[in-house]
């Protein structure tokens, strides 16, 4: 066999080790390996290169503040964090009066896409928790479902979505911006609560329904979003 046969060989078999049922499985121990899709580089943050269903196997723990977690840059990705946690340094604690974090960087816990840009649309990221980082917590482009997220404790927005993003049953807490921020969102049947600003911070362009938000520091809601359902804010339903 042609040596880069070979290779291509061995890299397919690499990648065909750590899936199962055509589900590209993640831990702690592969993150730090690195070549989880083609060109992610050693330790974090995981690079999700291409399209398909990748599955958590066990937590995540990133040591820098700086530093991410997942970055998805392909369309049409499922992740499924299956119950598991992409965990970062950061410390973020409510004593009453603010939210106060031991340290800030620019780490994103689960970054899809960029603000204002298209290409990586499509994608999905579900079923578990995002904490500490220094930045925002879970940060996604055009076209994106959020599901069944718990985003607790980050530096800067628990979740932040730009552009045709739909957020269902989650949780935002104790992060030290916006519970929920962005433009084009869907928010559905989620709670934002105790986080540093307000707990959703969108324009009008934003629809949201059946979500509970109390305790945010700037207020539960700016004026922009169209309510679709009941919301609650604190103890009585939102303006």
């Amino acid at each position: 066999m042609k040596p880069t046969l070979l290779f291509l060989s061995l890299l397919a078999a690499s990648f065909a080790a750590h899936a199962v049922d055509g589900v590209i499985l993640i831990d702690h121990n592969k993150a730090l390996a690195g070549n989880v899709t083609p060109g992610d580089a050693p330790g974090y943050p995981v690079s999700i290169s291409r399209s398909g269903s990748y599955r958590l196997s066990g937590n995540l723990t990133v040591a820098d503040a700086d530093t991410g977690g997942i970055l998805i840059t392909a369309p049409n990705v499922t992740l499924d964090l299956n119950g598991f946690s992409v965990l970062g340094p950061v410390h973020c604690i409510y004593n009453g009066a603010e939210v106060a974090c031991d340290d800030t960087g620019n780490g994103v816990g689960i970054q899809s896409s960029v603000p204002g840009l298209n290409e990586y649309e499509g994608n999905a990221i579900s079923n578990g928790v995002v904490r500490g980082f220094g930045h925002h917590g879970v940060s996604v482009g055009y076209g994106t479902l959020i599901d069944r997220l718990r985003v607790i404790g980050n530096g800067g927005d628990g979740i932040r979505g730009y552009g045709a993003v739909a957020i269902t049953r989650s949780l935002a807490v104790y992060n030290r911006l916006h519970g929920i921020s962005g433009n084009n969102l869907n928010v559905q049947s989620s709670h934002a609560v105790t986080n540093g600003q307000h707990g959703i911070n969108a324009n009008a362009n934003t629809g949201y329904g059946n979500n509970v938000f109390s305790g945010n520091l700037d207020g539960d809601t700016t004026s922009s979003p169209a309510q679709l359902g009941s919301n609650l804010c604190g103890t009585g339903l939102c303006p």
